[in-house]
């Protein structure tokens, strides 16, 4: 099932109405939805750590038609999922659209997602890039917990 355009420019002018009632009520929304839809996800996570993030990020971005890479890292004290999106549908079908997305658009997932794992013990970072982000979710001893560069400009 690839989500359509006409609900993602819903879902975007949504967030652009909310934010007439200020930041704080667009963040308590994503919250909300995060509780209403991401029972799979907590579940994943919760019983699978990052492998079964992956496991859920797979599906549901091909279903919607993404362009993406993952890295994953399981030891006895370290996890960490490094998720590398190059083709967000949502970001491509506004552009196409001529839709100037909401200001913090690409906030809705760090603030769905990033709630989740944070309330596992996972450390989540999150960077737009021109056409997607990188996601960076770790657990243990991350030697870059703590940087503020995206995973894919230390690999240059």
């Amino acid at each position: 099932m690839k989500v359509d355009a006409p609900f993602i420019f819903c879902y975007n002018e949504l967030f652009k109405y909310l934010h007439q009632f200020g930041s704080p009520t667009v963040l308590r929304f994503w919250e909300l939805l995060a509780d209403a839809i991401l029972g799979d996800f907590r579940r994943l996570a919760e019983t699978e750590g990052v492998t079964g993030m992956a496991q859920y990020w797979c599906r549901t971005l091909r279903a919607e038609g993404a362009l993406f890479d993952m890295d994953i890292g399981v030891e006895q004290d370290y996890e960490s999922l490094l998720l590398f999106i190059s083709d967000c549908p949502s970001r491509r079908k506004m552009k196409e659209a001529s839709i100037e997305p909401y200001t913090d658009y690409c906030g809705h997932c760090q603030a769905l997602y990033g709630a989740v794992v944070q309330n596992l013990g996972y450390d989540y970072q999150q960077w737009p890039t021109e056409t997607g982000c990188e996601i960076r979710i770790c657990k243990g001893s991350c030697s870059s917990e703590t940087e503020d560069t995206p995973p894919v400009a230390e690999t240059l």
